[in-house]
């Protein structure tokens, strides 16, 4: 390997977010300078071969020079233009190398992009984040299916950013195609599904030309999920949770997201959004609250908080709900990610908070009642003077056979039952 190739690129960000500074480590120990506009930074995200332009740094393939040369030489110019639209409305454009953008209807904007001054660096981190899901196990799988690689721009010409949680997609000043043409190709392909939950590939499949866009690239989360349709399709990993969680919420009356266990393992969780009503997830709302870190307990506290100066006592007691309930399963996994709320299509009105979901790291064997989000559990008794009707059903024959009969271990039954026993305790 010659001495003057880079290894690693380390970048960083200026108080103002203009620019970015970059040094270059090359494999012979010596390092360089490099001034490049964030700007420039982000419209090259994901662009890298076997790497990821980043805000905060770039590790690079052995080998491979940065310059702005060769990343156009390699991947083409950054598109010009995209067009944030909203199912047939158009939102905003954006343009990249004018830096700009060009508001249609504000109105319609994401969450996470009202409250503060929409920038193509805002844009563009917004979009970078939708569809950033490399990580989760068998979606390399995918994007070798898919022929993505890890640009972004096919990424984006493949599927529009399309998500199973909202009606928003983004064209490409490139493609040509409508909200009606997405809606009637999304997440049907079975077969792609399976890719994505067991990380197989048939010769056949791989050679058959792409014709569906998917929503695989929208979805969050570490274990491996596919999208079939109106269903979220788990296996392994403790999928089976989600059944288990679904059966109690519903004897609870707690709004749980419905899940069932087929017999080939597979767990089909059925998806709640649809054109008329999206969801946010707590993440998107959380720069509109007060929140002070990112730590789990602040971000809970905050999006309740929030909604108690919206005066929205409703959504309140939703949450607590929630909260009371994800105590019980012990979810260690309850993070700003693992819940959000509804919202009208239309309006952008927040209906409700959205059904308990993803219990794949739920029935921690703790037995400790303490043990889970200090902040919640320092309010358990306060949270449960207005929900007795949870500690009734905790203590009625129906929970009982349910808990007996889940697909859980007696450990982990026993420790279900602990923590019922102290929510009952709670409210003598």
């Amino acid at each position: 390997m010659a001495k003057n190739e880079i290894r690693v690129v380390h970048i960083w960000v200026d108080d103002d977010r203009k620019q970015a500074g970059a040094r270059l480590a090359f494999n012979g120990g010596t390092r360089r300078n490099l001034d490049v506009s964030i700007q420039e930074l982000q419209q090259y995200q994901g662009k890298l071969n076997n790497a990821g332009v980043m805000t905060y740094g770039v590790r690079a393939k052995a080998g491979h020079k940065f310059s702005r040369k060769k990343l156009e030489r390699k991947t083409g110019k950054p598109i010009a233009t995209y067009t944030l639209m909203h199912a047939d409305a158009e939102v905003c454009r954006v343009y990249t190398v004018q830096n700009n953008i060009e508001m249609t209807d504000a109105a319609l904007l994401p969450f996470y992009l009202t409250g503060e001054t929409l920038t193509v660096i805002r844009f563009l981190e917004w979009l970078n984040y939708r569809i950033d899901n490399l990580s989760r196990t068998y979606m390399n799988r995918v994007y070798i299916l898919r022929k993505v690689g890890r640009d972004r721009e096919r990424i984006l010409r493949d599927s529009c950013a399309i998500s199973i949680t909202d009606n928003y997609w983004v064209r490409r000043s490139d493609v040509e195609t409508t909200w009606q043409e997405l809606k009637i190709r999304r997440d049907t392909d079975k077969e792609l599904a399976n890719t994505a939950l067991t990380g197989e590939i048939s010769e056949a499949q791989y050679k058959n030309a792409v014709n569906d866009a998917t929503s695989l690239y929208t979805i969050k989360g570490a274990f491996p999920k596919g999208v079939l349709c109106e269903f979220i399709l788990k296996k392994d990993n403790n999928a089976e949770y989600e059944a288990v969680a679904s059966k109690l919420g519903s004897v609870l009356g707690i709004s749980v997201a419905e899940a069932e266990k087929q017999a080939d393992g597979v767990v089909c969780c059925r998806i709640f959004t649809n054109e008329a009503v999206s969801m946010v997830h707590a993440r998107d709302l959380l720069h509109l609250t007060d929140y002070e870190t990112d730590v789990g307990d602040d971000q809970h506290r905050a999006i309740y908080d929030y909604f108690d100066q919206q005066n929205r006592p409703d959504l309140m007691w939703q949450l607590e709900r929630l909260y009371i309930f994800n105590y019980l399963v012990i979810n260690l996994d309850f993070h700003y990610e693992n819940f959000g709320f509804l919202y009208d299509s239309s309006t952008f009105e927040i209906l409700n908070v959205a059904p308990a979901y993803d219990f794949n790291s739920a029935f921690a064997e703790y037995s400790d009642v303490n043990i889970f989000y200090e902040w919640i559990t320092e309010r358990l008794a306060l949270f449960l003077r207005d929900h007795p009707d949870i500690a009734e059903q905790l203590q009625s024959k129906e929970f009982s056979t349910a808990l007996s009969e889940a697909d859980l271990t007696n450990e982990q039954k026993q420790c279900v039952r602990l923590r019922a026993e102290y929510i009952c305790g709670l409210c003598d």
